[in-house]
């Protein structure tokens, strides 16, 4: 799975069937204002990955900026981690099984 040439930008899509592809439940929800929202149902908790901008007509096209993409828990007291520009798919699959550790 890669991300687009010459941009920081990823999918919903790309990251869910990371995510599907190792058994993972997840979606890509609006949460307000057009904002996206990956949730991941995990063995211990729910991981999710944002902000990214909505895509209405097609949920799965919703764009993620690895400039901007964070992947954690809801809970206030889990920072989380910061995703590096320029991750691929695999690796912010891989920032989900490390936050549900």
């Amino acid at each position: 799975m890669n991300q687009s040439e010459n941009s920081n930008e990823i999918t919903a899509g790309q990251i869910l069937k990371g995510l599907t592809d190792k058994g993972i439940d997840c979606l890509v929800y609006q949460t307000g204002g057009g904002t996206a929202t990956i949730y991941a149902v995990m063995s211990r908790r729910i991981i999710i990955a944002g902000p990214g901008a909505y895509d209405f007509a097609n949920p799965e096209n919703s764009v993620f900026n690895t400039d901007d993409l964070y992947v954690g828990t809801t809970d206030d007291e889990d920072p989380g981690v910061t995703i590096p520009p320029g991750s691929t798919a695999d690796q912010i699959v891989e920032a989900f099984f490390a936050a549900n550790r």
